[in-house]
């Protein structure tokens, strides 16, 4: 388990504003909108995205990142664990492009967790479980993660802690964490499907960790085991997320934020893990 106290947080999928209107094969997609990265003007590629978002953050000294929705979403807007298999013509070309710029930051020491959303959000998925196929399902639900587990990534599941502990997921998942697979589960654990409280950390939007605590369904800080991540979402403001990741790092977990803003604001990782004035 990685002793990382910043996370890099990366936006990639397709719920940005105007996304999903301007992507490519959208017509193709079946379920799912395919991400921003797949839009007609994303004509640069990876190694230009790499190059102008990951090694600066890379070079400020952050050694781990979280890609939230790396291939779309559902045409729903939910989240899409199956979305790298929806992907067509210059979107599937692109994504090859994705895989081995990632395989060799992480193949240089970079850990790297993939936030996908749980296969119960698949629409195929849920209509093989619910006629009862198990090794279907299971292979299939392996099949759209293979590209990711194949360059080293971890996983990050969404929403994933209200499912039932007999849901095929919870098995899925626990095969691949005896496997050696980071699994980060979404959100803090349930006192009534304690099971989910046994993977290699928990990740929880930081508002929601700090007004959960108390509440009578929830597993209290201290038994919730694991690395507990708490991520700062939508939050652009330097000092503010300086300042939050001091209070995450100061109750000894991990903060997940943005980078772009601390580094223009020349605010240090040092300054903010010595928990000294900002």
């Amino acid at each position: 388990m990685s002793d990382e106290k910043i996370i890099g947080y990366l936006h990639v999928g397709g719920t940005l504003p105007g996304s999903h209107e301007d992507a490519a094969d959208t017509r193709n997609v079946g379920e799912v909108r395919p991400p921003w990265w797949a839009a007609p003007g994303f004509n640069t590629g990876w190694s230009d995205y790499m190059a102008r978002v990951v090694d600066p953050a890379i070079a400020w000294g952050c050694n781990e990142f979280l890609i939230q929705w790396p291939f779309g979403v559902n045409l729903d807007g939910t989240c899409a664990w199956d979305a790298f298999l929806q992907l067509r013509g210059r979107s599937m070309y692109l994504a090859a492009g994705w895989f081995s710029e990632w395989r060799a930051k992480i193949d240089a020491g970079i850990e790297v967790t993939a936030y996908l959303g749980n296969p119960a959000q698949s629409p195929e998925l849920e209509r093989v479980y619910g006629r009862g196929e198990w090794r279907r399902w299971r292979d299939g639900a392996l099949k759209a993660i293979d590209p990711i587990l194949g360059v080293g990534m971890g996983l990050g599941v969404d929403a994933v802690v209200s499912l039932e502990e007999w849901h095929p997921t919870y098995r899925l998942l626990r095969e691949l964490h005896s496997q050696g697979v980071p699994i980060y589960v979404e959100t803090r654990p349930e006192a009534a499907r304690p099971k989910w409280n046994t993977f290699t950390g928990t990740i929880c939007d930081d508002a929601f960790w700090r007004s959960q605590g108390s509440e009578p369904w929830a597993i209290p800080d201290e038994d919730v085991s694991g690395r507990i991540i708490r991520g700062l979402y939508g939050v652009s403001d330097a000092t503010t997320i300086a300042t939050k990741l001091q209070e995450i790092i100061a109750d000894g977990h991990t903060g997940l934020a943005t980078i772009a803003p601390l580094i223009a604001a020349d605010i240090s990782p040092d300054d903010i893990i010595s928990l000294g004035p900002l």
